[in-house]
């Protein structure tokens, strides 16, 4: 198929919106990948005829017939899992014996009664007001673990008054599903309920107006900022206090003031939840933002998607040891340890801990149901990497340098370059979009830090796109910056003040290393081991 066809799909459990890749049903929304979409189209669009797997293979999959394959009967089983009232035994795709399948409408759906004996209905049309409990999210298929912390904390600012709510990170830290997980605990408890409209694919003001009109249901309303806000106050007076999730705001956040700041003016009774992994720099927001998972929570992540990758299989105390190492090496990221976990069906847990030196091409699930901007590590760091400014790019690229952190003034010699803004405001830049967690030193100052999965994606960048003029240049000033302080520090470890010099030199200990084993002059390497052993 030559791009994604739109319109609707009536089925027993409700309706497909095939522009949006989505079933809403009573239950909630059900997200539909791209291939399940486009089969549904495909057959959807040929009801009632049996459409032969090689047809699909070629006009869907754009396969060579002849190639044996099981990706059409895998699919199909992925997509009755999602539409169909049961999927055992289904009532819309249907199998046609030594051919391949049949779609079958809703008015000619075989009846498939429901364990009690009785009739599932069609869903019926939305009502013009959402009842008070809307469809807050998309069903979630595996467990929640841990963000307790952070659910409180959601809680106690949402009691203080707030009614806007940013929730940021890096890539991959479960933004997402914190905030589905928070509307489905939270929509029951509000007369307005929680509505989940996910943003992804929007790029203007229209755009989120026009997936708030359809997400949340609202009667006859334009997509202008003006006629969105007036419909939500009409839901608010009606049915009173709502949630709204705004998910993956990120690519919108200069279009915050004229949507979400309008908004919060005009419809005092909506509560905004929104990701974005930059915060939206609207009056009255307030910010969490979401570390990786520590390590006690992070294992128990790995080791429940690990018992869906290997159904019954016993994890001993010695392959734990060993997952400790391997969420440790993943920073505690939640998608990076899913993606590590579906590896775990092939893979013992010490093969996999052999195999992060390739992260990026071992985490990775391309034939999974996730959003195609989640389906690898890669994937995910791409979304991010794409929305920088070229020169936030080069100073992200520069900064993968540093092993173990780095002070503000390290990177300041770093990003000194005449072609770059002010380095302290890349690095405030980078830091606002989550692409670098900050801690605090004993002396007051902070150190930052890239977490390793991002430092190895923007070191490939740096070796990829930066030439090697400039990757010398790089090095270069790392290692001037470094050997400069560092060897000023060992010369006066023996006098007042001499353990904490010692301990700021330990600290530096592994970009000593770094700058011993790829400086561009040999006599920097020289010196710098002698720093590591003054």
């Amino acid at each position: 198929m030559s791009g994604l066809a739109s319109g609707m799909v009536r089925l027993r459990t409700g309706e497909v919106d095939l522009g949006r890749q989505r079933l809403v049903s009573r239950a909630g929304v059900v997200p539909l990948t791209t291939r399940e979409t486009e089969l549904l189209a495909y057959l959807s669009a040929r009801s009632g005829e049996a459409v032969p797997r090689e047809a699909l293979l070629v006009d869907v999959w754009h396969y060579r017939s002849t190639n044996p394959t099981r990706a059409v009967d895998l699919a199909v089983k992925r997509l009755r899992s999602k539409i169909e009232p049961d999927p055992s035994e289904p009532i819309h795709i249907l199998s046609v014996h030594g051919i391949g399948y049949r779609f079958a409408p809703l008015d000619d759906a075989p009846v498939a009664p429901s364990a009690s004996g009785s009739v599932p209905l069609p869903a019926p049309p939305p009502p013009s007001l959402a009842p008070a409990a809307g469809p807050a999210t998309p069903i979630e298929r595996t467990s929640f673990v841990g963000r307790v912390q952070e659910r409180q904390r959601l809680e106690e600012l949402i009691a203080g008054g707030a009614h806007l709510l940013t929730l940021t990170g890096p890539a991959g830290t479960g933004k997402t599903r914190l905030a589905r997980r928070f509307a489905t605990d939270r929509g029951p408890t509000l007369g307005g309920g929680a509505w989940f409209c996910d943003l992804a694919e929007v790029g203007t003001a229209e755009g989120i107006c026009a997936a708030l009109v359809s997400d949340l249901q609202l009667p006859g309303t334009l997509p202008d900022p003006a006629s969105v806000g007036h419909a939500l106050a009409e839901r608010v007076e009606q049915s009173g206090r709502t949630l709204v999730v705004l998910d993956n705001f990120e690519q919108l956040v200069a279009l915050a003031p004229i949507t979400v700041g309008r908004w919060l003016d005009e419809v005092p009774g909506v509560i905004f939840l929104v990701t974005s992994r930059e915060r939206l720099h609207v009056g009255g927001e307030r910010l969490l933002e979401l570390a990786p998972l520590p390590p006690r929570d992070a294992l128990d992540l790995l080791v429940d998607r690990a018992q869906t990758a290997r159904p019954g299989a016993a994890i001993s105390d010695a392959d734990r040891d060993v997952l400790r190492d391997v969420v440790a090496q993943l920073d505690g990221i939640p998608l990076a340890i899913e993606l590590a976990a579906s590896r775990l069906g092939t893979l013992s847990p010490s093969q996999l801990l052999k195999r992060l030196s390739s992260r990026f091409r071992l985490l990775g699930d391309p034939r999974g149901d996730r959003p195609r901007r989640h389906a690898t590590l890669e994937a995910a760091l791409d979304w991010s990497w794409d929305l920088l400014t070229p020169e936030e790019r080069v100073a992200l690229s520069s900064l993968s340098v540093f092993e173990g952190g780095f002070s503000l003034e390290a990177a300041e010699e770093v990003l000194d370059d005449p072609s770059l803004p002010w380095p302290a405001d890349l690095v405030q830049s980078l830091r606002e979009k989550s692409l670098l967690a900050v801690e605090d030193l004993p002396s007051g100052d902070l150190r930052y830090r890239l977490l390793e999965s991002i430092r190895e994606y923007a070191r490939a960048k740096l070796l990829g796109e930066g030439g090697e003029e400039r990757i010398t240049a790089v090095r270069a000033r790392h290692a001037a910056y470094y050997l400069r302080e560092m060897e000023d520090l060992a010369g006066r470890l023996y006098g007042p003040g001499g353990a904490e010099r010692m301990e700021e030199l330990a600290r530096e200990k592994a970009n000593l290393v770094a700058i011993a084993a790829q400086a561009p002059e040999l006599l920097q390497r020289v010196r710098a081991v002698t720093c590591l052993f003054p």
